[in-house]
């Protein structure tokens, strides 16, 4: 049976109560990847994540694209969001447990437009070990999430301090502007999920590696949280968190 790992990206959004209690009902732990400006404008939300059981990520202050901002910027945005996290979990009265970061976009700073799965050399290669450098500096990490995916490993993700993932849902796009690869639908999300295409980042229906998956706290797609949860249980996976060691 395969293991999951449901991420969560983008909140706190006004529906993020609703998700966390789906989830507790269904027993699902996931890890919500929250922008610092929406903690801020929705601090209760995230605590009241906290305060049953689910981990508050840090996805930078205000979702901006890494490989567009100097360097000193992409620290800030990190350093800004972890010291809100860190305010809500005092306030929470819980002990923060670990200290896990997803880029926006997946942008590891290191090139100058979204490339999905791109090697990095030269001054990428530069930028993108000083900013794996400077997380770890703040104490983040990112547990072994035994991936075995042979793609995963040739992109050197699995030596990566940032969560990336190894299945986008990719509700997003049925707003989009210019959707790709047809997503225009919750059915078009779900459809898609039957795919199997592994080495295509599409491996839900096959082998034993486990799935990194990735989904987002939208208030556009709210509706469609339920259904595609619903769709990934059909699968058998073994909804859990990966084991890691408490941050000191």
């Amino acid at each position: 049976m395969k293991r999951a790992y449901l991420t969560i990206d983008d909140s706190p959004s006004a529906d993020m109560r609703t998700k966390v209690d789906l989830l507790r009902a269904k027993e699902i732990p996931a890890v919500f990847f929250c922008r610092g400006d929406l903690l801020e404008q929705r601090p209760d939300d995230a605590i009241y994540a906290i305060k049953n059981g689910f981990i508050i990520g840090n996805h930078s202050y205000d979702h901006p694209r890494f490989s567009e901002l100097s360097m000193e910027d992409c620290f800030e945005q990190v350093r800004r969001c972890d010291e809100i996290i860190d305010r809500l979990y005092q306030r929470a009265g819980v002990k923060r447990p670990v200290r896990w970061v997803r880029f926006p976009y997946g942008d590891k700073g290191g090139f100058a437009k979204m490339r999905l799965f791109q090697k990095f050399e030269g001054e990428g290669k530069r930028r993108k070990v000083e900013l794996q450098e400077y997380v770890w500096s703040l104490g983040y990490s990112c547990p072994d999430l035994g991936v075995t995916y042979e793609h995963w490993r040739k992109l050197g993700l699995d030596q990566d301090i940032d969560w990336y993932w190894t299945y986008d849902v990719m509700e997003y796009m049925t707003f989009s502007a210019e959707p790709l690869f047809g997503i225009t639908s919750l059915q078009k999300v779900l459809e898609r999920m039957d795919e199997d295409h592994p080495e295509e980042w599409r491996g839900l229906n096959s082998g034993d590696s486990p799935e990194v998956i990735l989904t987002h706290d939208h208030e556009q797609t709210a509706h469609m949280f339920g259904p595609i949860i619903e769709k990934l249980l059909s699968k058998g996976f073994t909804f859990t968190l990966p084991p890691f060691e408490e941050a000191k």
